[in-house]
């Protein structure tokens, strides 16, 4: 199994079957296993990831649509991206100089095809569904499943 830690910082995560995460960073924090500028692409192949995690690093990118269809992109068929992120509403969103985005519940649906075809101004590769949602104190905890 192959899973990834988008941002990751210090950050250290295991899969269920006990396989280590890759870290990817932009900064060489000692614990990250690839330095690089994910708004450059990620270095995998097509379909060669079982899940992603990301926590707090989606609100500081600035072409969210290509970083969400470079996680689709790499993502197996059926694997999930867990994502955790401030909800806009909250301080904890705002306060942050470096967050350059916002994120509430609607978000996310603009990454799934029957919502994003609806909005003619938007483009996306994505097809993911949305499997859940909730938001947790000031964060919005979203998995989404690629169909």
């Amino acid at each position: 199994m192959k899973y990834l830690n988008l941002g990751s910082g210090n950050q250290t995560l295991t899969g269920q079957d006990g396989t280590k995460y890759i870290n990817i960073d932009n900064y060489p924090y000692p614990e990250v296993d690839i330095v690089r500028d994910i708004e450059k692409g990620l270095p995998f192949d097509d379909e060669s990831i079982d899940e992603i995690y990301t926590s707090h690093f989606l609100e500081h990118i600035n072409d969210l649509n290509f970083v969400m269809e470079e996680c689709f992109r790499v993502l197996k068929k059926g694997a999930e991206i867990i994502i955790v992120v401030p909800e806009a509403s909250t301080k904890e969103a705002i306060r942050d100089p470096s967050h350059v985005r916002g994120f509430v519940d609607q978000t996310f649906h603009y990454f799934t095809q029957p919502w994003a075809t609806k909005e003619a101004h938007f483009s996306t590769k994505c097809d993911f569904e949305i499997v859940t949602m909730q938001r947790n104190g000031f964060e919005l905890h979203v998995k989404l499943r690629k169909k």
